[in-house]
């Protein structure tokens, strides 16, 4: 290879500029290092723009034989993407013009190898007498195979394998760069409603395509800049730089909403899924952790709102949270300190006003706050660990009080309300078998009500459950019948034995037409099937007449009675 003057090319005239041996023994070491696959050295004249290669660089370049070196090729040789970048690192170099030395790492295609390459570029400036640049001296080394592990491991790390979107990790890496550069960003946080069913009726492949597919949709509808990643099962989150107003995020939670109603075809069947939406957003220099949870306080408001509910994060989202810590660890305190306490409701026989029954309704002495009422209490201890405990100990204490009255002589049906919890953890039959042979109470003496959501998440094991405590003589009441989605095959399916009128059909049952029709309704499909029926929520003596008429022979409400402590309940017995 010549220069652009005709001389030949020498390599250890250029390049070394000391030595400690003989110049024999140096000109072997540079061969050997010239004769090495993956490293090849070049030498830029800056003044006469005169490029010298070594023969590994002709080679990795592709340059004819013959030819001349020229920056060109080596501008051809990197990847399109990565030539601004390497630009702007020489650029610097020979701007600052200090130390002279530079290194850059960049793809490039081998031709010699027909493959695209990671190569290493590590090169120093070498100065006039002026203090100028003079040349650029550097060393090509293909770094692939030392490479490929490291990245191997950068993409596991920082990428969804199912997706090959960006993950959690990556996400809160490149948000908390867009905040450190003092630019503000914004999240959009997706969960997919209905992917579970997918996954629990079609399998896990099927599940794993809808992921795929919802990854593939919610990318064409990003602007440029955002990033999408897969933080979670069947969790998507969007991150937008330079972010600072809800209106486009809500726009695009919008149109979020409007892809998912398109019908997905998986396995040649079509699948529909809709998705919950949390919006937050960070100030410059803010926290990407935080702009992450504050789009999860975001979506779990979305999630309560209801069906395709978006949501933008406020921070009293965050003030409720703590609230909700902090009564979290006073559940567990209370459960423990034996705070709570059972309050009784009595039900009677609508003919002539006898009490036949009581339900059993849980009521917390806080220490500070008083005695609160379930509706302050119950959503959160219904995801408590502490809901076994606590709906085992309400089972005992209402056997113990009706075992109390049974040996009096003065049967009274204890009705109690179970936890979810209590079902799907297993024993539920076997604890209640123990705790009414421990009390005395016969088992017709205890009457368990459900609601329609424990059937409807229900398995096989509950249908279990509930036959061996039928078996044990326990009442079974389906309560809220007919304010959500059961269906009638519910009732031939599971051993239920009464139906609860719900409250907002008693409301204006002597008024309304509608509601006079379906608690009419109602006690025929009960006397069909065999059931007992009770109504609740009996307020006026006009609605407790009405339901007489209908043929309706039990109920509860304030008009007999408010839920009330056991020495009050006693004293009216």
């Amino acid at each position: 290879m010549k220069d652009s003057r005709g001389n030949a090319a020498t390599a250890n005239k250029n390049i070394v500029t000391q030595t400690n041996g003989p110049a024999s023994v140096v000109e072997e070491r540079l061969q050997a290092a010239l004769d090495s696959d993956d490293l090849g050295i070049w030498d830029h004249d800056l003044r006469e723009n005169t490029f010298w290669a070594s023969p590994n660089i002709i080679r990795m370049v592709g340059i004819p034989e013959g030819g001349p070196a020229s920056t060109r090729l080596f501008w051809e040789f990197v990847h399109p993407d990565d030539r601004d970048g390497v630009r702007q690192v020489v650029r610097g170099a020979l701007a600052a013009a200090v130390s002279g030395h530079f290194e850059v790492t960049f793809r490039a295609h081998r031709r010699d190898l027909g493959r695209l390459a990671l190569v290493r570029c590590s090169a120093q400036l070498v100065f006039d007498q002026d203090n100028r640049p003079a040349r650029m001296l550097g060393v090509f080394r293909d770094v692939s195979d030392q490479q490929e592990e490291q990245v191997k491991l950068f993409y596991e790390a920082h990428y969804d394998e199912l997706t090959g979107l960006a993950n959690q990790k990556l996400l809160t890496e490149q948000t908390q760069s867009v905040l450190d550069q003092e630019r503000p960003a914004g999240c959009l946080l997706l969960e997919l409603d209905g992917f579970q069913e997918v996954s629990d009726t079609l399998g896990q492949e099927a599940g794993n395509r809808l992921l795929q597919l919802t990854a593939a949709r919610l990318t064409r509808l990003l602007p440029e800049g955002a990033l999408l990643s897969r933080t979670t099962g069947e969790e998507f989150a969007v991150m937008l730089p330079d972010q600072d107003q809800a209106r486009p995020l809500i726009q695009l939670a919008e149109a979020v909403h409007g892809a998912l109603l398109e019908t997905f075809m998986i396995k040649d069947r079509p699948v529909a899924i809709s998705g919950h939406v949390g919006i937050a957003f960070a100030a410059p220099q803010g926290c990407a952790r935080t702009l992450l949870s504050d789009a999860h306080l975001a979506l779990a408001d979305a999630k309560a709102a209801g069906y395709g509910a978006s949501r933008v994060y406020q921070p009293a989202l965050r003030k409720a949270l703590r609230a909700r810590q902090d009564m979290s660890a006073d559940l567990r305190t209370a459960v423990l300190g034996e705070q709570f306490e059972l309050y009784y409701q009595p039900q009677v026989r609508l003919s002539d006003g006898k009490i036949v029954g009581a339900e059993a309704l849980l009521r917390w002495h806080h220490p500070r706050r008083g005695l609160l009422a379930p509706g302050e209490f119950l959503p959160l201890l219904k995801g408590s660990p502490m809901a076994r405990i606590l709906g085992d100990w309400v089972i005992r204490q209402a056997c113990a009080k009706g075992a109390l009255l049974h040996r009096q002589g003065r049967p009274l049906c204890m009705a109690v309300n179970l936890f979810s919890a209590q079902f799907k953890l297993g024993g539920l039959a076997r604890m209640v078998a123990d705790t009414l042979r421990e009390t005395g109470l016969p088992g017709e003496g205890l009457e368990i009500e459900i609601t329609e959501r424990v059937i409807i998440n229900s398995d096989n094991r509950l249908k279990n459950t509930l036959n061996d405590l039928r078996s044990l003589g326990c009442q079974l009441a389906f309560d809220d019948f007919g304010t959500g989605y059961a269906s009638l095959s519910m009732l031939k399916e599971f051993p239920i034995t009464r139906l609860k009128v719900d409250k907002s059909f008693v409301d204006a049952i002597h008024e309304s037409g509608e509601d006079h029709a379906v608690v009419q309704a109602m006690i025929q499909l009960a006397e069909t099937f065999g059931f007992s029926i009770t109504a609740e929520g009996i307020e006026t003596e006009q609605q407790a007449e009405v339901l007489r008429q209908l043929g309706c022979r039990e109920g509860q409400g304030y008009l007999f009675g408010k839920p009330m402590p056991w020495q009050e309940l006693y004293a009216l017995l």
